[in-house]
């Protein structure tokens, strides 16, 4: 099995629990007003919450929830956690990929990706 399976097996597996909570923390809560207010006030560049800057996450990945939201048509756990998991999907991948072209085996980056999208931190 290549990592690149390993890698849509654990992207299938994690998306349905993207639906299954709220959100459980105000950090996570408080990411979600900014794409919120990027849609509202038509700031894409430099978002502000209430005429402070919140955010602590990269813009791209409150682009993609903007992205996201537009598919979907609402900004709700689903596609916040969504933005997010496609960049980690999309990290793995790159690590997968280029531990096999520096060492040319498949099974130091199958292992290196099965450790990294099973790790209890990661998974979470």
């Amino acid at each position: 099995m290549s990592y690149k399976k390993l890698i849509i097996i654990f992207f299938i597996a994690v998306l349905p629990g993207l639906y299954l909570n709220e959100f459980f923390s105000r950090g996570e809560s408080r990411e979600a007003l900014v794409p919120l207010f990027m849609i509202e006030t038509g700031n894409f560049i430099l978002p502000k919450v209430y005429n402070d800057l919140v955010s602590s996450k990269p813009p791209m990945l409150h682009w993609v929830a903007v992205i996201n939201s537009s598919i979907f048509g609402d900004i709700n756990t689903f596609t916040l956690r969504l933005s997010s998991l496609i960049f980690s999907v999309l990290a793995v991948f790159l690590l997968g990929y280029e531990l096999e072209k520096r060492y040319k085996t498949s099974l130091l980056s199958f292992h290196s990706v099965f450790f990294t999208l099973f790790s209890l931190l990661w998974f979470r």
